[in-house]
């Protein structure tokens, strides 16, 4: 699995604490378990995104405009 696969002129965020962040990012893999304080998605219907664990190796993909982590460590890449 690689974790900082960015192409070139793209750019990724390393969280691994529980400062919230507000940006424009296009997707989140996740590099330890991680579980989420804030989670603004801006394409997603449903339910609530905060709060559930989402494990290790597993990249979520939207329109994340807020990000904050209870635990774990993860990469957001840019928009």
């Amino acid at each position: 699995m690689a974790i900082f696969d960015i192409a070139p002129g793209e750019a990724g965020t390393y969280f691994a604490d529980t400062t919230e962040r507000t940006g424009e990012w296009k997707a989140i893999t996740v590099i330890e378990n991680a579980t989420f304080t804030a989670l603004t998605v801006a394409n997603w219907d449903g339910s609530a995104t905060t709060g559930i664990v989402v494990g290790a190796g597993v990249t979520l993909f939207g329109e994340f405009t807020k990000i904050k982590l209870a635990s774990g460590r993860i990469v957001a890449y840019k928009a």
